[in-house]
């Protein structure tokens, strides 16, 4: 063996390739042992190439040849391999795929081991020793070389549209992988067309190991350079798209340079119309930090956000983490939208769910007040009186001097009772409405009448303006509760002399308004808002007429299920309106 330049060369960068195949193989992922096994037989053959320029006899160049097919026959097979593992289609990669894969390399590596004796590959094998400064071997192509051949071009060809599929619909941060692999890929291509074409150096000299060697060594370092095998686009396609949260990658200007299809989705727009745009486009709400050329603060902050997706209102804790160059230098940002709508209006739920049973915790207090005080002093008055009047230790004077004061006390303790009854009932049964039309003069007129020997004896006039075609449709047993605790509460707040009138006011073709006016002593301020802001409480009357604060309670509830507002306007030392709406009766109109 001689050592020429064109070998010399070829067997150094061969040994780097095989060298740098082995670092890139043992590297994590099915894509970088792929393309370090396309390295390594590319290595394979240029080494055996080397040989072969550096042989002197038939038999050695012969040799080398047989060895050089183990890298050229499934050179084809590896690169068709890598480009699907390399574009995410490996659901392609079936046990029957990779044996039609490669199935004529096998062939090819075989029919050139027995090639003398069938002639396939090639019909003939001599020695030229006068056409360049070493000698060289002058094959000529068989049957089975051809179609070798086309099945090595169709390879290149299909990874080459497969490589511009994915580089078309890349985003633009990844275009340069895609792109260096296309451009990479097509040098091979040319240098052999050259040499298919009969255009090479000393007629028989192949220059594409060397086109190869030279493409798999700079795609190669540039992919342990960069980490491009630990960032591969499919690899970041399948990551973030998979994500159940949406991201955006924001440059230093803040414009979006990366998106994933989630967020695609929350924006509700097409890919192309997010890429490039400005954050403030889509959430001028999100303030981001302003960072120093040389940033040391790069801690992570959360934002809460709402947005209006598909005219339904959503939630959305944003992360948002910096992004810096190994120089500190602020480069971007990176956010990450998680749909908190679900918490949020869960944790809206247990709010409003933990405010009503403060509600209810605050009525047992005052059920259990009313009824260990309220309802138990005016019956422990009257067993009193009764047991008095059994023992003759009570005279026929004293006890009619009593009976106005007895009977005030049962009225009180019976109007309790009728309410407490009603709220739980209420409580408890859900108070099923029955709604029907009645006439509201008649019901007004009847409680006003049940009302008349109490007013008469505090000087109380009782009067109604409402006209007998007035009807309304709703539970008639719950207003008529409803008018009958309005009615008794003016009444304890007024005095000899003072007015309380029933009267209604057509709002509109479906809605009325009930008032109870009187010009008794009316509400302060603060009472007022208190009652405003729905809070119970409880203020003696005129003369000393104890309440429970359980009426308006009521009021309130059975008004607002039979769909109408309690409305309460007063002033002090001047009077008060209570006033409700009911519909009014669907025939009327």
């Amino acid at each position: 063996m001689i050592i020429n330049i064109y070998a010399f060369v070829l067997c150094l960068f061969s040994l780097a390739t095989v060298f740098l195949s082995v670092k890139i193989f043992n590297r994590s992922g099915q894509i970088a042992q792929c393309f370090g096994t396309l390295m390594f037989f590319v290595g394979v053959w240029a080494v055996g190439y080397s040989f072969e320029l550096s042989s002197q006899t038939l038999e050695q160049m012969l040799f080398w040849l047989k060895i050089e097919y183990i890298g050229i026959s499934v050179l084809p097979g590896f690169w068709i391999t890598f480009i699907i593992l390399f574009t995410g289609r490996d659901n392609w990669l079936t046990p029957l795929n990779l044996c039609l894969i490669f199935t004529i390399p096998v062939l090819t590596f075989l029919l050139v081991l027995t090639n003398e004796y069938h002639h396939l590959h090639y019909t003939a094998v001599t020695l030229d020793s006068k056409s360049g400064p070493f000698p060289l071997l002058a094959l000529s192509k068989g049957i089975w070389y051809k179609i070798f051949m086309a099945y090595f071009y169709f390879g290149l060809a299909w990874g080459e549209v497969l490589l511009l599929y994915k580089y078309q619909k890349s985003n633009s941060i990844y275009k340069k992988q895609y792109r260096s692999l296309l451009i990479g890929s097509l040098i091979p291509w040319f240098i052999n067309g050259f040499y298919m074409a009969g255009i090479r150096p000393y007629n028989h000299l192949d220059l594409t190991p060397y086109a190869f060697i030279i493409t798999v060594i700079v795609i190669g370092l540039s992919l342990v350079q960069f980490r491009l095998f630990d960032i591969i686009p499919i690899a970041r396609e399948k990551v973030l798209d998979a994500m159940g949260e949406g991201v955006l990658v924001l440059d230093s200007q803040k414009r979006i340079v990366d998106v994933n299809r989630k967020m695609v989705e929350n924006l509700n727009q097409d890919y192309h119309t997010v890429i490039g745009s400005n954050l403030n486009d889509w959430y001028p709400q999100i303030r981001l930090k302003e960072y120093p050329v040389a940033a040391i603060d790069n801690v992570n902050n959360t934002e809460e956000l709402t947005s209006n997706f598909r005219g339904e209102q959503q939630v959305f804790s944003v992360d948002i983490a910096p992004l810096f160059d190994q120089n500190k230098n602020y480069t971007g940002e990176v956010l990450l939208f998680k749909d908190i709508t679900s918490q949020k209006s869960d944790a809206l739920k247990l709010q409003r769910q933990s405010d009503e049973l403060m509600e209810l915790n605050q009525l047992k207090n005052q059920l259990f007040s009313i009824i260990s005080h309220d309802l138990r002093s005016p019956l422990v008055s009257l067993v009193d009186v009764l047991n008095l009047a059994e023992e003759d230790l009570l005279t026929d004077a004293e006890f009619r001097q009593m009976l106005p004061q007895l009977s005030k006390n049962i009225a009180y303790t019976f109007n309790l009772l009728e309410n407490l009854l009603y709220w739980s009932r209420n409580q408890l049964e859900g108070a099923i409405i029955a709604p029907k039309a009645f006439q509201l003069k008649s019901l007004v007129h009847t409680e006003l009448n049940y009302f008349q020997l109490v007013a008469r004896e505090k000087g109380v006039s009782l009067k109604e303006e409402i006209n007998d075609a007035v009807y309304a449709f709703a539970d008639l047993q719950m207003i008529r509760l409803v008018i009958r605790n309005l009615l008794s509460n003016a009444i304890k707040f007024c005095g000899k002399g003072n007015n309380v009138l029933v009267y209604t006011e057509l709002l509109n073709s479906k809605m009325i308004r009930i008032c109870v006016l009187d010009t008794g002593i009316g509400m302060k301020l603060d009472e007022l808002q208190k009652l405003r802001n729905e809070e119970t409480f409880t203020t003696r009357g005129t003369q000393d007429e104890k309440g429970s604060g359980l009426g308006l309670l009521l009021c309130r509830e059975f008004v607002r299920k039979n769909g109408g507002e309690l409305n309460i306007e007063s002033k002090s030392l001047e009077g008060s309106v209570f006033s409700f709406t009911l519909p009014i009766n669907r025939e009327m109109h």
